[in-house]
């Protein structure tokens, strides 16, 4: 049975009411907690331990909001009337989980996607508690002084690392910078030296979060709720003595709290809380004139997002940045980057807590850092949760603030129920609580450091412990003050400011992922919680009540033990084992490994444990001065295993490489070469994982050049110098004046440079096992002239001498740029002939051939500055420039003649007989026949053998196009040439 009930709390007993009163203290815990402890679940940590902890705090202290809705669930059910509070977030909630759940199952890191998932979910499900418990204004307000008040305590800590923790650091730096470098695993002089020097001496100020722009996020929700309840003095204070020193008490919160925030230098928070702020004056100035036009309003806005959203995506696409500063630079990669992410898994996503698993794949070769989220919370939903999750998560959000905006008044507006007398009772015992909570668990979770000398502790502890309490219990005391005096209805000002601080977490998470940040996103659920609360209290929205019948009561019960039982099963207990084991591995060395592999086998999905034993064994192995073979086949082992529970990260493959080659070295014949084609697959596998990383490209060029390929290993030395030139010049641009760092270092970028000459200079051998006249040969002739295969193996045969005195390519660029333009005719006689057949094909006139090739070499001549050898290699950015040439030429006359094969059948041709002759004559013909962009990819792919990848370059489309149409030109050729077949060609 179902009834509309306007005033559920009169329907409550008091027991309920009492039980909610508990669970709000406990929901408060929860935020306060949250927002003044440093989590990061998922986030890369230079400490593993560190990592683990992270993960089973974060774990547990979201286990609470979730079992707080259970219980809750199951005692109200079990009551006479089961009253729930329809809180628009339920339609979203469950397209959300849905996508979570398919998104874990489809994550290459299944841990890290539950972790993730969990840790965004509780705070929504804690949203749909307090609207449950929110049943009065005395519980929002008390609600919205914890936040002030943590907001205060926020810029309290802020100030403490902008005046002392920053100058302290620069000074212990300066004094002993080892001691700081070494546990943080930086080495000196290096670009991670160069970063935590960067950030030290920008005396960067995060507060109790990991960033300062989430110091910034929280700031605003702290700011508005201050805001909110210094009106809500401000209109009442005449009905107290005491009103206008409460208004001052209240001011000095507000006031402090804008502080901190401003101590944040976030400059996005800044200017969102601009924008925030800018609405909340217009809404207290022209709230009824807003109301009356608020659909044009709405429209307007709407159009003015959907335009600036697609001017700031056009720019990007067209300038490689976005507007403003070198932080929109590195942002536009992120974007792009987790675009591309998501084209490669459109419909799950890559899972939650798995984007930095997956980034390296896409971030830019000249991109400076590797982040785990693309700064942006709509791509970094999309690219995690596929777009069944993006739209549950905005709905979740956007459909309360929606109803904010057109509220359906049920009934006459009840008058408001003013604090009771005894709320200043019930608001001590609430700070007596959330004070307890924060002394005992803070400790607990961020304990002190072990080595610190007694005088050292007792400082620190006041500092990070007692200051922090202190300064909550003077906040919370300050805004408390005067609650009972409050007469006058000001919801609708709380509303306005609540939701304008929404609004500003999400614009300013348009550009960053505070919004992610536990404590941040919690507190803007609670805030949430606040407008759908404020909404039944005003009687905008209907309350249910049911009668449920006890099998319904049973099955409820049932269900919720389940989920209690799957949660801790599946989700809080393996990671609590496996983090014990590992911490009790790295404090005892002589049963280091056995624990590791028993903390394996507790998380069957967490491959941390086995990367961590595989690690251990390769330090064992090479600190033992008998090598022990032993030791790198449990390497192996255990680095297959991690591969096996997340084939994202390219760090599992990279230390499988590393095993694989020493293994190589203490083996010898055939054996040896087994394990470096090992190698090789593994440290291919890793490049494909990472193909901007230089480092790994160096590695891979060695495991090739001692498997005697050389071209291969010349084609990775390249691209790791390439890499290399990008990145520095990336580096002048975000840090002008500042030495540069070589990502790779000197030693590897000059033995690059070293490899590439000393191998240019050497014969390419032919692969093992094939021979020239092998009898396989006529049986695949026809395969071999359609797709010229043969006759450019016999070409690179006859220019392969002229290979041997060529100078490479980077070295000959580097010398016209200094000066020496006499090196350029080198590339010039390199590449004439096949500059000039490909032009043939596009212009039928071998005299404008000629002239437009010099205009092409003249062009390249001019813009050699530009060329960049990470983005692309020189024939590619030389044929671009040919192809473009060439059509501007042939204007409207785009014929693409092929009379014309790049070489008539002469000495270097596969045939002279005149059977071949025909066959040439007629493939000519039928290449007339094909579309013109299948017969220019088809010849630059097996004419001038480019790989695919150049060929999407220069004709400016996706590979998957280019392969496509050079399928479908081999199967049109292989029809009409069919007769050859038969003949036996």
């Amino acid at each position: 049975m179902t009834e509309q009930a306007t005033n559920s709390n009169l329907r409550k007993s008091q027991g309920q009411v009492v039980f909610e009163y508990i669970l709000l203290a406990l929901c408060l815990c929860v935020i306060a907690l949250r927002t003044t402890l440093t989590e990061s679940p998922n986030a890369p940590s230079t400490s593993q331990l560190h990592n683990l902890g992270d993960s089973l705090y974060s774990l547990s202290i979201s286990a609470v909001p979730i079992l707080l809705l259970v219980i809750w669930l199951v005692f109200s059910l079990c009551s006479k009337r089961f009253v729930y509070r329809p809180t628009s977030i339920e339609i979203g909630l469950c397209l959300f989980v849905i996508a979570a759940v398919i998104a874990c199952f489809a994550a290459a890191n299944k841990r890290a996607a539950i972790t993730g998932s969990i840790v965004l979910l509780s705070p929504i499900l804690m949203a749909v508690l307090l609207v449950q418990i929110l049943d009065s204004h005395a519980k929002v307000k008390l609600l919205l002084i914890v936040i002030a008040a943590l907001g205060m305590v926020s810029a309290y800590h802020c100030a403490e690392q902008f005046f002392i923790s920053n100058q302290m650091d620069i000074a212990q730096y300066e004094k002993a910078p080892e001691t700081i470098l070494k546990p943080l695993g930086i080495e000196p002089d290096t670009f991670a030296h160069m970063l935590f020097e960067h950030r030290l001496y920008s005396e960067d100020v995060r507060g109790f979060f990991t960033t300062g722009n989430s110091v910034g996020a929280f700031a605003m929700l702290a700011s508005f709720a201050a805001v909110a309840l210094f009106i809500d003095k401000f209109k009442n204070r005449k009905s107290s003595p005491s009103g206008p020193l409460y208004l001052v008490t209240s001011a000095i919160v507000a006031a402090a709290v804008i502080f901190g925030l401003a101590l944040a230098h976030s400059k996005g928070a800044i200017a969102a809380a601009l924008i925030a702020a800018a609405m909340f004056a217009l809404y207290l100035l022209f709230g009824n004139w807003l109301k009356t036009h608020k659909k044009v309003i709405m429209i307007s806005c709407l159009m003015v997002i959907i335009a600036g959203g697609s001017i700031v995506v056009l720019y990007g696409l067209s300038h490689g940045r976005l507007p403003g500063g070198n932080s929109m630079l590195v942002r536009w990669q992120y974007w792009y980057g987790a675009a591309q992410m998501y084209t490669d898994h459109p419909l799950t996503g890559v899972g939650p807590g798995n984007f930095t698993n997956y980034y390296p794949h896409y971030k830019a070769a000249e991109a400076l850092e590797s982040v785990a989220d693309p700064h942006n919370f709509l791509l970094s939903v999309l690219a995690q949760y596929g777009p069944l999750g993006l739209v549950g998560f905005l709905a979740i959000i956007l459909i309360p603030l929606w109803k904010v905006i057109y509220p359906k008044r049920l009934s006459a507006p009840r008058k408001a129920r003013h604090p009771p007398q005894g709320f200043a009772v019930l608001a001590a015992v609430f700070l007596v609580v959330i004070l307890t909570a924060m002394l005992l668990i803070r400790p607990i979770v961020f304990p002190l450091p072990t080595d610190a000398l007694p005088e050292e502790k007792k400082a620190a502890a006041v500092i990070l412990y007692v200051m922090p309490a202190v300064v909550f219990a003077l906040g919370f005391c300050l805004l408390a003050a005067g609650a009972k005096t409050s007469k006058r209805d000001t919801s609708n000002i709380t509303v306005a400011a609540l939701f304008c601080a929404a609004v500003s977490v999400l614009v300013h998470s348009l550009i960053d992922f505070a919004i992610f940040e536990p404590g941040v996103f919690s507190t803007l659920c609670a805030v949430i919680a606040c407008l759908v609360a404020l909404g039944f209290n005003a009687n905008h929205r209907r309350s249910l009540a049911l009668k449920p019948a006890l099998f319904a009561r049973v099955v409820v019960l049932a269900a919720g033990l389940i989920f209690i039982w799957a949660y801790f099963s599946y989700a809080l207990c393996p990671v609590a084992k496996a983090g014990t084991k590992t911490k009790q591995a790295m404090q005892d060395a002589r049963y280091i490994h056995r624990l590791l592999a028993q903390a394996a086998k507790d998380d069957p999905l967490d491959p941390a444990a086995l990367n961590l034993n595989g690690r251990c064994y390769l330090e064992h192995y090479n600190d033992t001065g008998s090598k022990q073979p032993a030791l790198l086949e449990q390497a192996a082992e255990s680095f297959l295993g991690a591969i096996n529970r997340n084939r994202a990260d390219f760090k599992n493959f990279e230390r499988l490489t590393e095993v694989y080659t020493l293994m190589a070295k203490t083996s010898s014949g055939q054996a040896k070469a087994d394990w470096l084609k090992k190698a090789l697959a593994s440290a291919s596998t890793a490049v494909e994982r990472y193909p901007g990383c230089g480092r790994l490209r160096i590695e891979l060029a060695k495991i090739a050049e001692n498997l005697g390929n050389n071209q291969h290993a010349i084609d990775q030395y390249k691209m790791a110098i390439g890499i290399e030139e990008k990145y520095r010049r990336q580096f002048q641009i975000m840090y002008p004046g500042r030495n540069v760092f070589r990502r790779l270092g000197e030693d590897k970028y000059n033995f690059a440079i070293e490899r590439i000459a000393e191998l240019a200079k050497q014969p390419t051998p032919y692969p093992p096992g094939k021979n020239q006249t092998d009898g396989k040969m006529h049986a695949e002739f026809l395969w071999n002239l359609c797709s010229f295969r043969l006759y450019n193996k016999m070409k690179n045969y006859f220019c392969r001498f002229w290979d041997k005195c060529m100078v490479d390519e980077i070295s000959v660029i580097r010398a016209v740029l200094r000066g020496d333009v006499d090196s350029f005719r080198l590339l010039v006689q390199r590449y004439e002939r096949p500059v000039i057949a490909m032009i043939k094909n596009i212009i039928d006139d071998y005299h404008a051939c000629e002239d437009i090739a010099q205009d092409v070499f003249l062009t390249a001549y001019k813009k050699l500055s530009s060329f960049d050898p990470a983005r692309s290699s020189f024939p590619t950015w030389l044929f671009t420039i040919a192809r473009n040439k060439s059509l501007n030429a042939a204007k409207k006359k785009r014929t693409l003649s092929m009379s014309n094969l790049p070489e008539n059948p002469d000495s270097f041709t596969p045939a002279n007989s005149l059977t071949q002759q025909e066959f040439f004559d007629r493939l000519a013909q039928v290449l007339q026949t094909l579309p013109a962009k299948q017969k220019t990819a088809f010849i630059l792919a097996e004419f001038e053998k480019l790989p695919y990848e150049q060929v999407a370059q220069i004709e400016g489309v996706r590979i998957g196009t280019i392969k496509s149409r050079i399928n479908r030109a081999k199967r049109k050729l292989r029809l009409a040439l069919k007769s050859f077949e038969e003949d036996g060609l």
